[in-house]
């Protein structure tokens, strides 16, 4: 009969909890020839060119710049990870299919324990489970480095996930990202005892209990829990330190490239082709989060409506998008408040 046949490839992989089936004459090629065009070394580069602007020079757009880098590293670092252990022979696949929100879903249930479909065989990871087999062909000659090694990228990734799920970190990263809709600049906050109600304490009298020069404020939408379609606006300040990012920096390009470096043993990469990187301190495992720990507050959200339930117009969505088409879009609803007995 010839050569009349053509072999097509096929691999499936997961992304979170969707299954998807990837087909292409060559897909290891492709995946290696993805993971050699990635440069964990960026990261390292933007701690070390703006790291200093935003820390010695006192520059606020420099330290909204690292912050911005910081969380776009969390992101890669953790959807290289998600393609590493559930779709690792299609990798490219992987990272162009994910959604945010899969990926933060992903990132939950490995920190809380909850059930993932992996290549790992294990109904529940943790990120113990997933630093030793990131770090399954690391060999060192002294066995206890080996296991500290692992066990410092285990607290760090934990770590890691802690502030990529934090819900005002995202909103604050989503608030730089798209179209720079925040104030620079932290805030502080103190407390002191009131002689008369309703006048603040004097100012020498005042105890401050957190502040930072670095940080940001910027509006957030919050829907109203049983009427997802009537929202309001929620003010949110940040406090942080562009040190930590770029300590924070450092470490996620080592992550990531050790990420990578495992993906490419699982594509048949021979292990001594690729490299797997640490800090020389181990201090330095610790340094992302020093100045945010002394700095006393984070986060704080301001003061803004209540709406309780009976304050909400019972409009539907169809009622509004009326009101919306006949021009009716701004207007005022009056409560009555109850007089006091």
């Amino acid at each position: 009969m010839g050569n009349n046949f053509i072999d097509i490839q096929y691999n499936i992989f997961l992304v979170n909890e969707n299954v998807y089936c990837l087909w292409d004459y060559d897909i290891r090629k492709k995946t290696l020839e993805f993971l050699d065009s990635l440069n964990p070394e960026y990261f390292e580069y933007l701690a070390d060119t703006i790291g200093p602007d935003a820390v010695d020079e006192d520059n606020q757009s420099a330290s909204i710049a690292i912050r911005l880098a910081y969380s776009q590293a969390l992101e890669t670092f953790f959807t290289l990870l998600g393609a590493c252990i559930q779709g690792p022979y299609c990798t490219p696949a992987w990272v162009n299919t994910y959604w945010p929100s899969e990926l933060r879903e992903l990132v939950r249930n490995i920190s809380e324990r909850e059930y993932v479909d992996s290549i790992l065989r294990k109904k529940h990871l943790s990120w113990k489970i997933i630093t030793n087999f990131i770090f399954t062909w690391l060999a060192l000659d002294v066995q206890e480095k080996e296991t500290q090694i692992k066990e410092n990228f285990s607290k760090i990734w934990a770590r890691f996930a802690s502030d990529y799920l934090d819900e005002n970190f995202n909103h604050e990263y989503n608030a730089i990202k798209h179209g720079l809709r925040i104030k620079p600049g932290g805030f502080y906050l103190a407390f002191g005892r009131e002689d008369k109600p309703g006048v603040p304490a004097p100012k020498e009298r005042m105890q401050q209990i957190g502040s930072s020069k670095y940080g940001s404020s910027f509006f957030v939408v919050e829907r109203h829990r049983k009427k997802s379609h009537h929202i309001k606006l929620k003010r949110q300040h940040m406090n942080w330190n562009p040190e930590d990012f770029a300590w924070g920096l450092h470490i996620l390009s080592m992550s990531i490239q050790n990420v990578i470096s495992a993906i490419k043993i699982l594509n048949d990469i021979p292990a001594t082709e690729v490299r797997f990187s640490w800090p020389r301190e181990e201090d330095t495992f610790s340094e992302p989060w020093k100045r945010r720990i002394k700095m006393g507050v984070y986060s704080m959200g301001g003061i803004d409506l209540i709406l309780p339930d009976e304050l909400i117009d019972p409009s539907s969505k169809e009622e509004l998008l009326e009101k919306y088409i006949d021009g009716k879009s701004i207007g005022i609803r009056r409560i009555r408040l109850r007089e006091k007995d």
